[in-house]
């Protein structure tokens, strides 16, 4: 079946099935809130740019949601007949009894929904061709397999289609639709030198395929990364400004992400539960929400709840001007949702305008951290530990690469201690920014 037809197919197949829940719903007298979801994809692996493996998948992902006196039950299904609807709400009904009274509990604001559709050009059909995409994942793993000898053994080329189908309805006559498309193009390899070996990856993705970098650009990023990572130092044991590149920078702000959530903020399982309207970065920052972007990555105008999404401002001359809120949160807080149930829809943050070369001459001695390990990051108390990789930089000049280091912190101090942002921003994430420099963390090396 033509990937077109079968976009067809599943959009009416989801639309009868929200139609039927609804139908049953209304007889039942509760509210119900529908997430109807489809992805249909291919994934194609090369190794030594010959097909490893490829996978073709149709997935769902069904939630249903009943709001019935404060209380709230939830099921989540991949597979539904429509003869079974009657009898899977029953049996959420009845769940749903036996929950306890939440004064929380209910629909979302009904002045917050979404009842317009927004065209945000997601969707850009390419039809499965194997070859090409074969081709596509074989090409870059070669070019990076072939730069240079020191580059002895491949992790593989890989490259992913998808589309995604989802549907929001609710007893409100509410009927959103979205359909997006995304491509993904990557490898990974190996290099050798003194009988040390060191892995490296490098990837793009898009929201069309011809968007895409291209396989020769992706192919020759990953072995001048791989290569640049040979015959590491070890670091003393000391206090260093950092840089953190624009590939692994935005994990500052994802930490932000996390500790304003408005789950975490009610329940006070955070650090900047009582900084609201309060400053927690340098006064030149400002990190703002666009969910509205033509062909973003991350894009939407409704979220998981129905709410719409709009523009934010998060955080202004570095005060901290908004929580991330779903409909429960946003009542436990005295407010409204935010449209955040499903994440952040496209941060920006404000940078200098400065190359990543000029950030680098901004203090005599650094570290350039390139890659992040670990988990040791405590939201509650803010307490920062990872391991790291990356390089020695002595006035503006890379002089060789290091491993097996661990920075600490706190991420209050960290957020404060922002001292620039280049330009050389990473669009492939949620949250786009450049490189930052922090001044001096706690190093743990030799």
């Amino acid at each position: 079946m033509k990937i077109f037809n079968k976009i067809h197919y599943h959009k009416k197949n989801l639309y009868e099935i929200a139609k039927k829940i609804l139908q049953v719903s209304n007889k039942k007298l509760c509210d119900v809130n529908i997430i109807l979801s489809k992805d249909i994809g291919i994934k194609v692996l090369t190794r030594h740019g010959i097909m490893n493996n490829i996978e073709f998948y149709d997935s769902s992902n069904f939630v249903i949601t009943i709001f019935l006196n404060n209380r709230k039950g939830i099921i989540s299904f991949n597979n539904i007949e429509l003869k079974n609807i009657c009898n899977i709400i029953d049996k959420v009904i009845l769940m749903t009894n036996h929950l306890s009274y939440d004064p929380f509990v209910g629909v979302p604001d009904l002045d917050l929904l979404a009842h317009n559709y927004l065209d945000l050009d997601l969707f850009h059909l390419w039809e499965f061709n194997i070859s090409e995409a074969i081709g596509l994942a074989s090409l870059a793993e070669m070019t990076a397999l072939n730069f240079d000898s020191r580059i002895v053994s491949t992790e593989g080329g890989e490259f992913i289609s998808n589309v995604n189908i989802k549907l929001f309805a609710n007893n409100y006559d509410i009927f959103n639709f979205c359909i997006s498309s995304s491509y993904y193009l990557s490898c990974c390899v190996v290099a050798k030198s003194k009988n040390e070996m060191e892995r490296d990856y490098f990837y793009t993705v898009s929201r069309k395929i011809s968007d895409l970098d291209k396989p020769e650009y992706i192919g020759k990023n990953c072995a001048l990364r791989v290569l640049k990572r040979l015959n590491p130092l070890k670091l003393i044991t000391g206090t260093y400004p950092i840089i953190f590149l624009s590939d692994i920078s935005n994990h500052l702000f994802k930490y932000l992400v996390i500790a304003i959530s408005g789950h975490n903020v009610y329940r006070k399982s955070t650090c900047l539960y009582r900084y609201l309207n309060k400053e927690i970065f340098p006064t030149w920052l400002n990190i703002n929400e666009r969910p509205h972007i033509l062909r973003g990555l991350f894009s939407s105008y409704f979220d998981s709840e129905g709410v719409r999404t709009v523009d934010h401002i998060i955080v202004l001359n570095g005060v901290l001007k908004k929580w991330l809120l779903t409909s429960y949160s946003g009542r436990q807080l005295g407010f409204k949702s935010t449209g955040h149930y499903d994440g952040i829809h496209n941060w920006f943050v404000s940078h200098s305008d400065i190359s990543l070369k000029s950030l680098l001459c901004k203090v005599d001695n650094c570290i350039l951290v390139t890659e992040l390990i670990g988990q040791g990051v405590n939201i509650v108390t803010g307490d920062y530990s990872k391991g790291a990789f990356g390089f020695w930089v002595n006035k503006g000049v890379i002089e060789y690469p290091i491993n097996e280091i661990t920075i600490s912190g706190n991420l209050k101090d960290m957020w404060k201690n922002i001292l620039y942002l280049s330009n050389d921003i990473d669009k492939r994430s949620n949250i786009q920014c450049g490189s930052i420099l922090l001044s001096d963390m706690q190093v743990s090396g030799l």
